[in-house]
């Protein structure tokens, strides 16, 4: 930018959670920046420290919503972003000298994902009817009628707009369930995402709609990083893929959920082991092309039920405990125009914090509403 612009608002005593679905609201100046808002929000009067421990140390609580282009960073760079500004803030609290040359991270601009595009490119083109059968399967995917759609009709006259719920799962729960996943080997992601599928089938079946067996449609994003060679500490940016799961559901799967959760286990683990996100981003930017302004309309009907975006402990990408500034509670949120819902969750301080974004014009309140109360009803059901 030719011209520093900071966009920074101190907001009086309301709900940060009204603050955040304002901000998903709003578009960024793409050709001029800036690319990134800030909104600190005083505390409502009644509002308790997440952490009751801190309280007497800590008495203030403010909360900070911070939003970002998706373009410039992903979730595992906004949290080191994060950390790296508490350690800043407890800085000049403390009254040290802030030293405004030193770089704190570089923004990669993904250098180690286009090798790894490159040599997906280079393997499908000697085989032709390989990579046709990809483009071909990857088409008609996305037409395939989205379930939730089906049992639950858009509501009629409300604007397109990302709304927002959080669920916190207390200290002694999040143990359990965490605890659980590792006894019947399969990872929180994996035991999360049974749990997602299994709460979808219960509200589908509640409206009438019965079948043996359910396809739904899951997508999951992951870290590119993980693939890269050497130290990625430091890289910021947004380097995400996504990649489809494909694991049947069957209507009774109550009936013995963990054998099902490591199915589910098996197959994400199975594509992430075979880079299966790279040849799908490959093929996510080749039936693309030129059509962006298409692709990301608002107009488009979902693609896919829902989509995952799982930090996992974030405890280490925020670790800072400053002396006078501690962070007591941290959610993630996103944009959410095109399907159904996003479910992003982690763990943080020892609890497990879930935010679902949904479309407003796709998904009903109620029934958003109903489906989270019915999928913690089965995590806790489960452990």
């Amino acid at each position: 930018m030719d011209k520093e612009e900071i966009d920074f608002q101190v907001i009086e005593a309301t709900d940060p959670l009204k603050v955040m679905e304002d901000m998903l609201g709003k578009g960024f100046n793409s050709p001029k920046g800036p690319l990134w808002r800030a909104r600190l929000v005083r505390a409502r009067e009644g509002i308790q420290c997440p952490m009751p421990e801190l309280q007497a140390a800590f008495p203030y609580t403010r909360s900070l919503v911070l939003g970002n282009h998706h373009g410039i960073a992903d979730g595992t760079s906004n949290l080191k972003i994060v950390d790296l500004f508490l350690q800043i803030l407890d800085d000049v609290i403390e009254g040290k000298t802030i030293n405004d040359e030193e770089q704190l991270g570089e923004s990669e601009a993904g250098v180690e994902t286009e090798k790894l595009l490159s040599a997906v490119e280079a393997e499908l083109e000697q085989d032709p009817e390989y990579l046709q059968s990809l483009l071909n399967e990857a088409r008609n995917e996305n037409k395939e009628p989205i379930l939730t759609v089906q049992a639950y009709p858009p509501p009629e006259g409300v604007e397109v707009k990302t709304k927002v719920m959080i669920k916190d799962l207390d200290k002694n729960t999040t143990k359990d369930f965490l605890k659980r996943c590792k006894d019947e080997g399969v990872t929180v992601h994996s035991g999360f995402t049974a749990l997602l599928n299994g709460s979808i089938v219960d509200i589908l079946e509640e409206t009438g709609m019965k079948q043996e067996a359910y396809h739904i449609k899951e997508t999951h994003s992951i870290n590119m990083r993980r693939y890269w060679p050497g130290d990625t500490s430091r890289a910021l940016g947004c380097h995400i893929s996504m990649f489809p799961n494909n694991v049947k559901t069957v209507a009774n799967w109550r009936d013995n959920f963990w054998e099902y959760a490591r199915t589910v286990h098996q197959s994400l683990h199975k594509s992430i082991n075979e880079k299966s996100p790279v040849e799908f981003f490959y093929i996510l930017w080749k039936l693309i092309g030129d059509a962006l302004e298409e692709t990301f309309s608002e107009e488009l009907v979902p693609e896919h039920e829902y989509a995952t975006a799982n930090l996992r402990n974030a405890d280490w990408l925020v670790p800072t405990d400053g002396k006078h500034v501690r962070l007591t509670h941290l959610v993630r949120a996103t944009g959410n125009w095109k399907d159904c819902w996003v479910h992003m969750f982690h763990t943080f301080r020892g609890r497990f914090i879930y935010c679902l974004c949904y479309s407003a014009h796709i998904v009903a309140e109620e029934t958003a509403s109903h489906f989270v109360d019915q999928l913690f009803k089965n995590l806790k059901s489960v452990i």
